[in-house]
């Protein structure tokens, strides 16, 4: 009897760590498109909305840590479903590198923000908070709400 036990113990181990290793992998992450960049583009024309692009490198580690911990971000990933339309540039790929030099990314992470016309309105370069990149969205989407002008009030004269 105790042949049999130490076997199925072992399975059952093995089964429970697969489905936390299975859910460890399966985090939400943004949904980045692999469609070309003029697909993107219509597609934005559309919906009217603005395209992040994300550029980024294989052996690029603040990459790495953006992809792990601000593109995993539920507020961020909720934000982008609404808001944005998500694209990934790989600077190891051929077919990105074009679009890499004609936008002159020459730092890693690149975060370009589009405008449906393929104008860039903004970019962030080095590792973003998911707050970051919101932030820099709604600066697009809404300049005043996120920086209000404020009225200059003069010193008191003495």
């Amino acid at each position: 009897m105790k042949f049999f036990k130490i076997p199925f113990l072992l399975f059952v181990f093995f089964c429970c760590f697969s489905l936390l290793a299975q859910q460890q992998n399966s985090k939400k992450i943004i949904d980045f498109r692999n469609e070309k960049f003029q697909s993107i583009i219509d597609s934005a024309k559309i919906k009217k909305k603005i395209i992040l692009i994300e550029c980024t490198a294989e052996w690029c580690l603040p990459c790495k840590q953006m992809e792990k911990y601000s593109f995993t971000d539920s507020v961020l990933i909720n934000y982008a479903k609404k808001n944005l339309i998500c694209k990934k540039w790989d600077a190891s790929s051929f077919d990105d590198y074009e679009w890499l030099t004609k936008y002159k990314v020459e730092h890693f992470p690149t975060l370009l923000f589009l405008s449906y016309d393929g104008r860039e309105l903004s970019r962030l370069t080095g590792f973003q908070t998911s707050k970051n990149i919101i932030e820099a969205s709604e600066k697009i989407y809404h300049p005043r709400k996120v920086f209000p002008i404020k009225k200059f009030t003069p010193l008191p004269k003495k």
